[in-house]
């Protein structure tokens, strides 16, 4: 098992890998596909003086979109670590705090957060958050009455597994239906950030889609690494 559940996905959207290495290092995985050309006007960069990932525009084609869906700080990682697809990472890296669980921080700071606006698709908002040893997804999607459906799951850190959750399910068609279920099981092979992020980026099915892999990773011994593969 490696990364096939991303690459038997023909358009995941976003999507979020976290767990540990077959070291033991813990692993943080954050990519971005897009079938727009305003989805794939885009790159992230890292800030190393504040330790954040950003999503930034590549050219005036990313204002063929909604800029305010498109441009955010993927990964915040100065003390704890939160990703999500969205600008709803800084409310909530807002809420950590010591002791407490990444399901707590993720409610109290998506509590006035929805999934995107964006129909057809209604993308829903999908959260990695990491406090301490312990981790945790959530996921924000529109539910079949347009009602607001807000799920939350443990990610067990294992050394050489993973769980992957994105914003689709995986079909690409219109609209494109919500990711349902389960993060799925992944193999967490590279023992580098730049592994990780190259394996992940080679990962995602269609290399017309493909626009940007950043991974953190972290340990007590050699600190935090931060790597970015990205198409433009």
């Amino acid at each position: 098992m490696g990364l096939e559940a991303l690459t038997e996905m023909d358009y995941p959207g976003r999507f979020i890998i976290l767990g540990k290495n077959e070291k033991g290092v813990t692993t943080v995985v954050y990519g971005i596909t897009g079938r727009s050309d305003a989805s794939r006007a885009r790159r992230m960069v890292y800030d190393a003086q504040k330790q954040h990932v950003l999503v930034v525009p590549t050219d005036a084609k990313v204002n063929e979109g909604d800029v305010s869906l498109l441009i955010y700080p993927a990964i915040m990682h100065a003390y704890q670590l939160v990703v999500t697809n969205g600008a709803q990472t800084k409310d909530i890296a807002m809420q950590i705090q010591a002791p407490t669980s990444p399901a707590d921080v993720m409610k109290r700071g998506l509590e006035s957060w929805s999934f995107e606006p964006d129909a057809p698709h209604f993308t829903p908002r999908i959260n990695g958050c990491m406090v301490r040893s312990e981790a945790g997804f959530s996921i924000i999607k529109r539910g079949s009455d347009g009602s607001r459906v807000a799920e939350y799951f443990t990610v067990p850190l294992v050394a050489g597994m993973g769980k992957l959750l994105a914003t689709y399910n995986g079909e690409n068609v219109n609209p494109l239906p919500s990711f349902a279920g389960a993060p799925r099981d992944v193999h967490i092979a590279g023992t580098t950030a730049k592994e990780c992020a190259s394996e992940a980026y080679g990962a995602i099915k269609n290399p017309a889609f493909r626009v940007a892999v950043a991974a953190v990773q972290f340990d007590l011994d050699r600190g935090k690494r931060t790597y970015i593969v990205n198409a433009k």
